[in-house]
């Protein structure tokens, strides 16, 4: 009797060995989900390295830019190649066709600008296609360096003649939502 009792205890069983495909499935689903956040979260992080990367280094053209001109009184002349020519822009934005691109993989032009009512009286840098996600946090990162910030069409900050708009607010950031994920454009001023 007892060997009628062990094999019906078997018969209910079966002798299972490796993984079936139910749990095949739910472990794929998990590795998945684990691989979607980990892209997500480098997605991220490298989108903050690359925003610091270029606010880092507008700033400093700014800067070089203001110190090659001091002597000058205006920026006339001034254009993306002898931008480059004159040795401003750090090598990983200029392209072979020399040309400049942001790490974002977007144009950015120089040119002299009308900033505080004379002509060529200082210089915009205008980056086109920018990235939506990014662009309020280059716009805070750089805006303290540059007199006139326009995103889009709307200029949200001008310290130039006539002006005192110093305040960039969160109203005006609403101006990064772009199209499609894109602004058009982030174009910074500054005069001497």
């Amino acid at each position: 009797m007892n060997a009628v009792v062990m094999n019906r205890g078997r018969i209910g069983r079966r002798n299972q060995k490796g993984i079936g495909l139910i749990e095949l499935a739910i472990s794929l689903a998990i590795a998945a989900g684990v691989l979607w956040g980990i892209f997500k979260v480098v997605g991220t992080v490298n989108a903050k390295r690359q925003v610091s990367s270029l606010a880092q280094s507008t700033t400093m053209m700014g800067n070089d830019l203001r110190t090659k001109f001091s002597e000058q009184g205006n920026f006339a002349g001034l254009t993306t190649t002898t931008f480059i020519q004159l040795g401003i822009p750090p090598e990983e934005l200029v392209t072979a066709a020399n040309t400049l691109e942001t790490g974002f993989s977007t144009p950015m032009t120089v040119a002299a600008a009308n900033i505080n009512g004379v002509a060529n009286d200082g210089f915009a840098f205008t980056f086109s296609d920018f990235p939506a996600k990014s662009c309020g946090d280059f716009v805070m990162a750089v805006a303290p360096n540059f007199s006139r910030v326009t995103i889009g069409s709307t200029v949200v900050k001008n310290m130039g003649t006539g002006s005192n708009d110093p305040e960039i607010t969160v109203a005006d950031l609403a101006n990064c939502a772009g199209s499609n994920g894109v602004v058009s454009s982030i174009v910074l001023g500054q005069g001497r």
